[in-house]
């Protein structure tokens, strides 16, 4: 997989455009109930106003979202639960999208700036420890305020050309 920066550039600047939209919260990739049934071979695109309305999302979360809309047809089949209601996806469900042209590297810096630590993700073991540290800094200066810090998250990535480059100044 090659990095494609202007990929990543276009994700981020939906995110920002969509933020008002979400309930950002560390700790969620999505989850949340849609209250109502949905056929799981419609077109995730055209749900995705009752997802973002419903569902609570991390970074990684509101980056697939973003995803879906600008790059993908995905089945609702892949993100509901049995029920037909429930929405419940994990690191693997959100990130195995994005990696068709985002590095699992660049996603997890992101993830660590958000979540604010390294959640297990063994950066430093992989050579990014100073860059995880950066990344957990970077989150740190929006301690408290979930929306705000992945709104600096998506603005470093447009500013750096489709790079998350957390040694760069937060707020």
């Amino acid at each position: 997989m090659s990095h494609k920066p202007e990929e990543f550039v276009k994700i981020a600047k939906d995110v920002l455009k969509r933020l008002r939209y979400l309930t950002v919260r560390d700790g969620n990739y999505v989850r949340g109930d849609t209250m109502k049934v949905i056929n799981k071979k419609d077109d995730a695109r055209k749900h995705l106003p009752r997802i973002e309305k419903a569902c609570r999302v991390c970074a990684k979360g509101a980056l697939f979202l973003s995803h879906i809309r600008v790059n993908d047809k995905i089945d609702m089949g892949k993100i509901l639960g049995d029920f037909h209601t429930a929405i419940v996806l994990y690191d693997e469900d959100v990130c195995q999208p994005l990696l068709s042209y985002v590095s699992q590297d660049q996603l997890d810096l992101v993830e660590t700036a958000f979540e604010m630590r390294d959640v297990g993700l063994q950066l430093a073991d992989r050579g990014l420890g100073a860059e995880a540290t950066q990344a957990i800094n970077f989150g740190l200066c929006y301690l408290g305020d979930d929306k705000a810090r992945l709104k600096a998250i998506c603005q470093n990535i447009i500013d750096n050309e489709g790079w998350f480059k957390p040694q760069e100044e937060g707020k």
